[in-house]
């Protein structure tokens, strides 16, 4: 029997229909599936300016052929690639913002408020290489503005971005979260009231309910002290505590960084930062000794490393005014020293939390 009017011819050959062999392959969703792209991270170091030269004279990049914008142009292309939806052209921006505040400070620092809140949004998204951007461009804006860059970390919560993305489930995301939040503290140590400011902010974010949370923030506090303690001694790096990038550390063999002081930073500061005052060790005391008894390894490492700095910051201070007032020195002790800052730490913590902290820093 001849085939019915209605019937079609069947495909046996296993290719798909004609009409949608150019069709290009969708995500469930029904989007087009997003085409992959490589980003290349660099360092500060291996930054290249972006724009024309002063003169006017045209440059031309050597990978597409392109001349480089004006500085003008420049700026106007940071805030729209940096709003854009497209992540490739977000990372793009980032990267453009951070060139801009390394060869063109003075003349970016006016763009710098509304950049805030677009690169606050890039610390947000949930594309690990747009955050990562993000993290590099803080950090950087710090390394440059330093101490005037601290009213954006809070406003519009820059450090607590920061301190999230050293949580983060990405390897290489928690990484440049940790350098940046080392050398957020480095850059800022030198200022004395943005250094007092950001150990104010950090403290709040010391008593997070989060546990990686918790160790970053005290990661960043023992950066800046630390700083701050070899700041008059000549040294141009301090030694610090690095957590592995899980946020974990082995605590019988520890893994010691030394944070450069960057090239371009000055090697004696015009106005080198106090020692931490009374107040301050006692404050921080309180904190360190917290942390040094939480239940996650990353926390007490980076409360060891903390409590070690503020040890070493109370022995600088003058006797008389190192044991509390309501405290009495022990009478056997042999270093007066030593016995004052067993008072204090037995007037700060909790008798349990006090014998601990001792026993780290004794």
């Amino acid at each position: 029997a001849g085939a019915g009017a209605g019937d079609k011819s069947t495909n046996t050959s296993g290719a798909p229909p004609p009409e949608e062999q150019n069709v290009p392959p969708k995500l469930p969703t029904g989007l087009p599936e997003p085409t992959a792209a490589d980003v290349t991270y660099q360092t500060y170091e291996q930054l290249c300016d972006c724009v024309q030269t002063p003169t006017g004279q045209k440059r031309t990049r050597d990978d597409d052929g392109e001349t480089y914008p004006t500085l003008a142009e420049a700026f106007e292309q940071t805030t729209t690639l940096m709003a854009s939806t497209t992540w490739t052209d977000v990372v793009k921006g980032c990267n453009t913002l951070r060139r801009l505040a390394k060869f063109h400070p003075n003349a970016t620092l006016p763009i710098i408020t509304p950049a805030i809140p677009l690169l606050a949004k890039a610390l947000k998204s949930p594309r690990s290489g747009i955050i990562k951007t993000a993290v590099m461009a803080t950090a950087d804006l710090c390394r440059v503005f330093k101490g005037s860059l601290l009213p954006h970390l809070e406003s519009e919560l820059l450090l607590q971005l920061l301190i999230k993305a050293g949580s983060n489930d990405k390897k290489f995301v928690i990484e440049e979260a940790q350098n940046a939040l080392r050398n957020l503290a480095y850059s800022i140590a030198p200022d004395r009231n943005a250094g007092d400011a950001l150990l104010i902010l950090l403290e709040t974010h010391a008593k997070h309910r989060n546990p990686k949370v918790r160790a970053n923030a005290v990661l960043c506090m023992h950066a800046l002290c630390a700083q701050r303690a070899h700041a008059l001694s000549g040294d141009d790096s301090v030694a610090l505590v690095a957590m592995a990038a899980d946020g974990s550390s082995d605590e019988d063999d520890a893994t010691v960084v030394r944070l450069s002081l960057p090239e371009d930073a000055e090697r004696t500061p015009s106005t080198p930062p106090p020692p931490l005052s009374l107040p301050q060790i006692k404050a921080l005391l309180a904190v360190g000794g917290s942390q040094l008894t939480d239940k996650q390894k990353e926390a007490r490492e980076s409360a060891r490393g903390l409590l070690e700095v503020l040890h070493s910051a109370f022995q600088s201070i003058p006797l008389g005014s190192q044991s509390p007032a309501n405290a009495a020195v022990e009478a056997d002790a042999v270093d007066e020293v030593s016995a004052a800052w067993t008072a204090l730490c037995r007037e700060v913590l909790e008798a349990t939390t006090a014998n601990a902290v001792l026993k780290t820093t004794q």
